[in-house]
C-alpha cells in the first residue's frame, strides 16, 4: 500500500510537471506566433499594406479583353482531331474569364467599393462584345464571376408564387423552383446585357469591314520592304527548309501566313495540355510564337494611317465612356467590358505607341512585340485624388503600363493630357477617312 501511494504520488508529480512543460510550451508557440505575427504585420504585412493604401480613389473602370481559349482556326497539326468546331471557346476559356470575373469582383467590388449601393449594378455595368461566339461566351463567363451572389430576391412567398411562367412545370423544376428559395436564379446570379453589333457593321472593333481604305492598306502589307525583309531572313537562314522537313510540309507551302496558321493549333494545344508534336523545340516555338506576333502586330498597322484608322473608334469609345463620368453626362456607369480579340488589345495599345511589332527576334526574346495570349485584359483606371482631380493608369495583365510617353512623363496621367492625347489619335471623320482615293 506504501509502495503504491508512493508511486502514485510520484507519478502526480511527473503529470504535473509534464502539464506545466506542455503548458509553457504552448505559451512559447503562442507567443512565438504572436511575435511572427507583430512581426510580418510592422515589417511589410498589414501595416506595409496599410502604409501603401491607394491615395487615389477609383471611380471608373474600363477592361479591355480578349476571348479565353479556344480551339483551332485553321487545319494544321491535330487541328482535325478537336471535337470542338473551329474558334469555339473551350471549357478552359470560360474558367480563365469566369476567374478573371471573381478577381475583378474582389478588386472593384469589394476592396475598392467602386459601385454605388443605392444603384442596381444592372445600370452601372455595360459589358460590348464583338458579335463572335467566343467573345460573347466570354463575356457571359466573366459576367457570371463579376457579379455572382449579386442577384436578385423576394420580398415575400406572394412574389415567389406569383413567378410562375405560363407553362405547366414539371414535377423536377417544381422541386429546382422551391429549391431556390427566395432567390431569383441560382447562385444569385445576376444577368448583365451583352451589347453586339453584326460583324460587317461593326465600325468601332472590326473597322476594316466597313473601311475600304482601311482593307487596302491590310492587304499591301505582303508587298512592304518590312515584311519581304522578315519572310526573306526566314527563308535564307534555313529556318523554312528546317521547318519543312521536320514537320513533313512541303517547301513550297512555307509562309509567314503558314507559320502563323501553325502556331495558332499549337497555342491552342498547350492551353488544354495536349500533346506537342515531338520535334518542335523551344528555338522553333520561340520563332513560330515571333512570326504570328509579328504579323498580328505589323499587317495591321503598317503606316500612321492605318494605325489611326484602326485603332481611332476604339479610343473613341474610351475617351467617351471616361469624359461622361468627368463631365457628369453619365455618372452611373462605373464599370464598362469591352470583350473583344488579340487585335482589340493590339489596337488600342499600337494606337497609344504602347506596343509595337519587332522584325527582330532576339527583342522579341527580350519580351518586345508580344501578341496578347488568350484572356489577356487591359484596364484603364480613371482614379481621382483628394483635390478631386482625375487622372488615368493603366494595366496589362496585372503589370503598370506607364502613359507617361503621352502625358509629358507624368504617371498616372492627368485626365486632361490623356484626354488631349486620346484627341489627337481620334480620326474626326471616319467616313470620309475610309473612302479610297
Amino acid at each position: 500500500m506504501c509502495i503504491r501511494d508512493r508511486t502514485q504520488s510520484t507519478w502526480d508529480q511527473r503529470r504535473v510537471h509534464g502539464e506545466n512543460r506542455s503548458f509553457m510550451r504552448a505559451l512559447v508557440a503562442s507567443f512565438t506566433s504572436i511575435v511572427l505575427w507583430l512581426s510580418i504585420f510592422f515589417s511589410g504585412g498589414a501595416l506595409s499594406a496599410l502604409a501603401k493604401r491607394d491615395p487615389l480613389k477609383i471611380a471608373f473602370v474600363y477592361e479591355f479583353s480578349r476571348h479565353g481559349a479556344r480551339s483551332p482556326m485553321y487545319d494544321t497539326w491535330d487541328a482535325k482531331n478537336w471535337t470542338l468546331p473551329k474558334e469555339e471557346l473551350t471549357a478552359g476559356g470560360m474558367r480563365q474569364h469566369f476567374l478573371i470575373g471573381l478577381e475583378l469582383n474582389h478588386r472593384y467590388y469589394v476592396q475598392a467599393q467602386l459601385f454605388d449601393k443605392n444603384q442596381t449594378l444592372t445600370r452601372q455595368v455595360s459589358v460590348r462584345s464583338t458579335d463572335i461566339d467566343r467573345t460573347l461566351m466570354s463575356a457571359q463567363s466573366q459576367i457570371y464571376g463579376f457579379l455572382l451572389q449579386k442577384g436578385p430576391k423576394f420580398n415575400n412567398r406572394d412574389q415567389v408564387s406569383a413567378a410562375q411562367p405560363p407553362l405547366n412545370l414539371s414535377h423536377l423544376v417544381q422541386l429546382k423552383r422551391t429549391a431556390l428559395g427566395f432567390h431569383a436564379l441560382s447562385h444569385d446570379y445576376l444577368p448583365i446585357p451583352i451589347h453586339t453589333i453584326p460583324e460587317g457593321m461593326d465600325y468601332v472593333a472590326i473597322p476594316e469591314k466597313v473601311c475600304p481604305r482601311l482593307q487596302q492598306l491590310i492587304d499591301s502589307a505582303p508587298s512592304t520592304d518590312v515584311y519581304k525583309s522578315v519572310e526573306a531572313r526566314l527563308r535564307d537562314n534555313g529556318f523554312y527548309e528546317q521547318f519543312a522537313n521536320l514537320s513533313g510540309t512541303p517547301l513550297d507551302q512555307i509562309s509567314l501566313d503558314f507559320l502563323q496558321a501553325y502556331w495558332d493549333t499549337i497555342e491552342c494545344d498547350e492551353t488544354e495540355a495536349r500533346a506537342l508534336p515531338e520535334w518542335l523545340d523551344n528555338s522553333t516555338k520561340t520563332t513560330l510564337d515571333w512570326v504570328h506576333a509579328f504579323l498580328n502586330l505589323y499587317r495591321y498597322f503598317t503606316t500612321d494611317e492605318s494605325i489611326r484608322l484602326v485603332s481611332s473608334n476604339l479610343l473613341a469609345d474610351l475617351r467617351d465612356s471616361l469624359d461622361n463620368l468627368v463631365t457628369g453626362k453619365n455618372n452611373v456607369t462605373k464599370f464598362r467590358h469591352f470583350a473583344g480579340h488579340d487585335g482589340t488589345l493590339n489596337r488600342v495599345m499600337v494606337g497609344l505607341g504602347l506596343n509595337k511589332y519587332t522584325t527582330n527576334l532576339w527583342e522579341f526574346e527580350q519580351g518586345k512585340g508580344h501578341n496578347p495570349p488568350f484572356a489577356s485584359t487591359l484596364i484603364f483606371e480613371l482614379v481621382q485624388d483628394d483635390e478631386g482631380s482625375y487622372y488615368v493608369r493603366a494595366i496589362y495583365n496585372d503589370q503598370p503600363l506607364s502613359l507617361g510617353g503621352l502625358c509629358s512623363g507624368v504617371d498616372p496621367c492627368p485626365y486632361d493630357d490623356f484626354k488631349s492625347a486620346l484627341d489627337s489619335r481620334i480620326i474626326k471623320d471616319f467616313n470620309e477617312a475610309c473612302k479610297l482615293a
